[in-house]
């Protein structure tokens, strides 16, 4: 199964979102999942409204998921809680760590 990674981002580094990222793909390829994780392609076209941006990138690779892992602490971020919503509306199936 293809399940995408959905670690919260808010106050945290980039070295800790990618730390936190790494050791879900680690679990998810443990168990015999293709993990996947946005691809962050291009710059955002408004500087200030960079976030909605991001949260648009990450709904449109969704579509190719068959499931989101959702993080711990994805509760207190707009942009998970956003995602899994959508993933509920649109059936994707949901994990949590």
């Amino acid at each position: 199964m293809r399940v995408m990674v959905s670690p919260p981002m808010e106050g945290l580094t980039a070295q800790q979102v990618e730390q936190n990222r790494a050791r879900a793909v680690k679990r998810l390829e443990a168990e015999g999942h293709e993990a996947y994780y946005v691809l962050l392609i291009g710059d955002p076209p408004i500087e200030d409204r960079d976030v909605l941006w991001l949260l648009g990138r990450t709904l449109q690779q969704m579509s190719v998921c068959d499931a989101v892992l959702f993080l711990e602490g994805w509760q207190d971020t707009h942009g998970c809680r956003i995602a899994r919503a959508a993933c509920e509306a649109y059936g994707l199936k949901v994990m949590e760590e």
